[in-house]
């Protein structure tokens, strides 16, 4: 697998909009789905207060440092 993007807080802070570029969306959807794997291959935990946004991905293991 091959990184491609490294995403600034322009591209990140887009879901929290009121009405956020669905285009921007799509793709961020695709970048939860490489940041999982790569956490996944690298036996890494992933920290996110986003937890809802990654629970269905098997075999990761996520903290929320917001909670904690």
């Amino acid at each position: 697998m091959t990184i491609k993007y490294l995403l600034d807080t322009n591209i990140l802070s887009e879901a929290k909009r009121p009405q956020p570029n669905q285009k921007v969306m799509e793709n961020l959807h695709l970048s939860k789905q490489e940041i999982s794997t790569i956490a996944v291959t690298n036996n890494l935990i992933l920290v996110t207060n986003n937890v809802n946004d990654f629970i269905n991905f098997d075999g990761l293991i996520i903290e929320n440092w917001f909670e904690k």
